[in-house]
């Protein structure tokens, strides 16, 4: 069976959007607190899902606009620890995919260092 022109084209533009393509390049994809790695730092943006777990990931002080960086990563995909608002949080793997995050600025340390 051959397929026309038209269909084919139609297929790829399908494909494409359940591959997260967008065509104006001007959306990022997401990022996950799971994805960083040991020193970076991020935003929150978002937290997935509803119910208990947002809850507690509030009451934890994870809420959007609030900056964390990863300071360790278990092995074996095991938790991470990360360190927001002054304190240390350990968090699940599963927790840390739920949390979409935006890179933040990061000062250099030399900057850091000269100002003090």
């Amino acid at each position: 069976m051959l397929l026309t022109n038209e269909i084919s084209s139609q297929l790829l533009v399908i494909i494409d959007i359940e591959n997260d393509y967008h065509p104006k390049g001007d959306c990022t994809m997401e990022r996950f607190l799971g994805d960083l790695k040991p020193g970076e730092r991020a935003c929150v943006e978002h937290i997935k899902g509803g119910g208990a777990l947002r809850r507690r990931m509030m009451d934890m002080g994870i809420v959007p606009g609030v900056e964390l960086e990863v300071v360790r990563c278990a092995p074996w995909g095991g938790p991470l620890q990360v360190r927001l608002k002054g304190y240390y949080l350990a968090m699940r793997r599963g927790e840390c995919a739920k949390i979409i995050v935006t890179d933040s600025y990061q000062e250099p340390i030399e900057r850091l260092l000269a100002s003090c």
